[in-house]
């Protein structure tokens, strides 16, 4: 869920990325990072991404289905509900190949009505 509402800037030749998330987006890869002793919500991104590229199973989960927090289509738990609505910038660590990732046509696409696009 958390990688289908990153947008992602791609800024090739430094060291981090700005991707922006909503709060709770980045709360969720700081306590990951804290968690599985990672370096910092950069790497626990990468991490989540280097899943996906190996499984496809996993990918698929991520990627293939439309989950919307705005549009009512999922109920989020509070920490979510309330936090959502304005993103931020966050410089994160990521590598390249995972930007190339993250930048590819991986997201369901969405219309202003919420309902799914097909990918042209």
């Amino acid at each position: 869920m958390l990688v289908l509402i990153l947008i992602v800037y791609l800024k090739l030749g430094s060291k981090s990325s700005k991707i922006e998330l909503h709060a709770y987006q980045n709360d969720f890869l700081n306590t990951m990072a804290s968690a599985q002793g990672y370096s910092g919500p950069g790497a626990a991104l990468q991490s989540i991404i280097e899943i996906a590229k190996k499984n496809p199973s996993i990918k698929s989960e991520i990627f293939d289905d439309f989950h919307c927090i705005h549009c009512g289509s999922v109920s989020p738990a509070e920490w979510i509900a309330t936090r959502k609505g304005t993103k931020t910038p966050y410089a994160l660590d990521i590598n390249a190949e995972a930007l190339t990732f993250l930048g590819d046509k991986n997201l369901v696409k969405v219309n202003d009505r919420h309902t799914i696009q097909e990918e042209s």
